[in-house]
């Protein structure tokens, strides 16, 4: 089991630094039309006479990816620690969720340029609703809440000005309620899924998204199947190695994704082929380190 935990750790950490010690691929040259965020750019320009809505898709991604790879660093950690009991179902969660809001905003098989900018500052407005909400709850210096509301406030009448969103009739300014052309803001069940492969039946992601929702939050039944009597002395915790090597699979899977997906959207063919061989290479070391797991013992 030991040489699994070090070999599958080695591996999360090899993917994280993919992200955190590579770093993101730097957005091509202006005038490059054969990458997507080029594209996208002069679209916003052209069709919106700003190009802002790109530079809310880079700081989304340029924000949740690294995220994602700290968290995949986190698993690692407690992998070769060997300190996993309840802890990774979080992580894993974690990873999903903001990959799945990568995915969603740089989904380039289903929406095309403008639909990307609406989703990514869509993102943009509903995360100033939560942050804003989240202050007032603190009793935030007023000062500092009244600076976000009015940077707040800017941005939601920029959006309206250049989507023209169906609003909502009793609550006209929340923006997690807007609609595009049928297009709003999804939750986090729908996010999740979005960062799984295709080839999942779509009630089989989501029920994977709910199985470490169930381990995140207080769940006396989804905590019983780890969960053993010891008769006087009280419970212990199993975690099947199995199981492990499932949670880790999830997030090294879903973390994987969205680097592809990300590169695919920045990067030109060559930078993006010269990446995905890379991942590859550390794909396979995950695949090499999971039969270690069902090797039998010297």
């Amino acid at each position: 089991m030991s040489r699994y935990l070090d070999a599958v750790a080695m591996a999360c950490e090899s993917l994280a630094d993919v992200v955190l010690i590579a770093g993101l691929s730097p957005p091509a040259p202006e005038d490059d039309t054969s990458v997507w965020w080029v594209r996208d750019r002069m679209t916003f320009k052209s069709e919106l006479g700003a190009t802002e809505p790109s530079l809310w898709v880079v700081r989304t991604v340029a924000t949740y990816l690294p995220e994602a790879a700290h968290e995949l660093r986190a698993i690692a950690a407690l992998l070769r620690s060997g300190a996993i009991t309840g802890s990774l179902g979080p992580l894993v969660r974690a990873i999903v969720e903001r990959v799945g809001v990568v995915f969603w905003i740089l989904d380039v098989e289903s929406a095309d340029g403008l639909e990307r900018g609406w989703r990514a500052t869509l993102n943009a407005l509903v995360c100033y609703k939560e942050y804003r909400k989240t202050l007032d709850q603190l009793g935030t210096e007023r000062t500092v809440r009244n600076e976000v509301a009015e940077k707040h406030r800017q941005l939601r009448a920029r959006v309206q000005g250049w989507f023209a969103p169906e609003v909502d009739d009793v609550q006209p300014t929340d923006s997690s309620l807007w609609k595009r052309n049928g297009s709003g803001y999804p939750d986090l069940t729908e996010l999740a899924a979005a960062a799984m492969p295709n080839d999942l039946d779509l009630s089989v992601r989501k029920g994977v998204y709910a199985a470490q929702c169930g381990m995140t939050h207080p769940n006396i039944f989804v905590l019983g199947e780890t969960v053993e009597p010891l008769g006087a002395r009280g419970i212990q915790f199993v975690h099947r190695a199995e199981d492990v090597d499932k949670e880790v699979r999830a997030a090294f899977v879903m973390f994987m994704r969205g680097v592809l997906v990300c590169a695919r959207y920045f990067s030109v063919e060559g930078e993006f082929k010269a990446l995905e061989d890379r991942l590859n290479t550390i794909s396979d070391s995950l695949e090499a380190a999971s039969g270690k797991l069902y090797e039998a013992p010297n």
